[in-house]
């Protein structure tokens, strides 16, 4: 008996839908490596090689190295406002001279003439001011000794001083910058030194206040005098007087004379004036 094959129609349909999905599975997924393909060809990825890191930077080398004086910045501004001046230091050997130098900015402007002297006016202001100090001390330097000149004030007859009187006047150096002054204690000595030559028999001194027109003192060496070579003091007493700072020493001298055959070349007499224990003042103006 003969086998017979038996087609269904539900069976043909079963087939048909399988083989669609495999097709459409296979399309898909060929379509997908070509655009992988194109997109990696299109784009050319690649992998680089490594390389060490570079980088760029920018380096200030200095090319010049000059210090600029200050008289050839203010040359080359060139403005007539600003200027050096200068100031002599020192001379150097051979007279060469050494300046130094300053930067100055000078600016003058002529202004108008403004008078003010209606506005500078005031009444009188009355005003006194006393102040009592007290006793003061002063201690004023002792002077260089003053040389007095033979030749000065005498002259020869037949080679010899005939018996003369002359007189001489010598400022008291300042005893302490004041107008006027009261003390109460104090002095000073003039000391004489008789290198004339000749004996003077006679030797008076009086001390006079220029500024008050008075003498204060009259002092007489006794007799017999200042002899050749000698040196001799005398005090002048100042306690209780008020003076100035105006002082003259007037000196009257007489010489019984010379032998012949005398000279005035470097005949002199010297007068110092010492203050040793200082001048008391209860009261002074300046």
């Amino acid at each position: 008996m003969d086998a017979k094959a038996v087609k269904t129609k539900g069976s043909t349909s079963s087939f048909s839908l399988r083989d669609s999905a495999l097709m459409n599975y296979g399309l898909k997924f060929i379509l997908g490596i070509v655009i992988i393909l194109l997109f990696l060809t299109t784009v050319q990825c690649s992998f680089k090689k490594p390389e060490a890191p570079t980088w760029t930077t920018s380096l200030t080398v200095p090319m010049v190295n000059r210090t600029y004086e200050m008289t050839e910045i203010i040359t080359k501004i060139d403005q007539p406002n600003l200027f050096l001046d200068s100031t002599l230091d020192s001379t150097g050997a051979g007279g060469t001279q050494y300046y130094s130098y300053t930067p100055v900015f000078a600016y003058s402007e002529t202004l108008d003439t403004i008078g003010v002297a209606d506005n500078l006016t005031t009444d009188d202001i009355p005003h006194s001011a006393s102040e009592t100090l007290g006793e003061v001390t002063l201690h004023p330097d002792n002077p260089s000794p003053v040389v007095i000149n033979l030749a000065d004030y005498v002259s020869l007859v037949l080679g010899a001083v005939p018996a003369v009187s002359f007189d001489v006047s010598d400022d008291v150096p300042s005893l302490g910058k004041f107008s006027q002054a009261t003390i109460s204690s104090g002095s000073f000595d003039i000391i004489f030194a008789n290198d004339f030559g000749l004996d003077l028999d006679t030797v008076i001194l009086q001390t006079y206040d220029i500024t008050n027109a008075a003498y204060i003192s009259t002092d007489t060496i006794p007799s017999p005098g200042l002899a050749i070579g000698e040196v001799d003091t005398i005090t002048i007493d100042l306690s209780g007087k008020t003076i100035s700072d105006d002082l003259q020493l007037q000196i009257h001298c007489h010489t019984p004379g010379s032998t012949p055959s005398f000279s005035l070349s470097a005949k002199t007499l010297s007068s110092a004036v010492e203050i040793n224990d200082g001048i008391s003042v209860v009261s002074a103006l300046t």
